[in-house]
């Protein structure tokens, strides 16, 4: 495993590149579309429009190893 997926990212261009983290956010993404979690409407004028961005976290085993990757759309 390099050095690169045991380092928490810090910015969406960084894990743009890197496999793991790529497929663990299109997951993310397909699980909150499935679930109806939002819905694209026209952005009215008079009204401010809610920005998100990717958050990153590590989940490890009690042995310290790497249980999985956890990204997060939030708002």
């Amino acid at each position: 495993m390099s050095s690169i997926t045991k380092v928490k990212p810090t910015s969406f261009s960084k894990e743009f590149k890197h496999p793991q983290w790529m497929d663990d956010m299109t997951e993310e993404y397909r699980a909150l579309i499935a679930n109806g979690t939002w819905e694209l409407v026209p952005s009215p004028f008079t009204q401010n429009v809610v920005g998100c961005k990717w958050a990153y976290k590590i989940k490890y085993c009690s042995n310290g190893g790497i249980e999985r990757y956890k990204p997060q759309l939030v708002a």
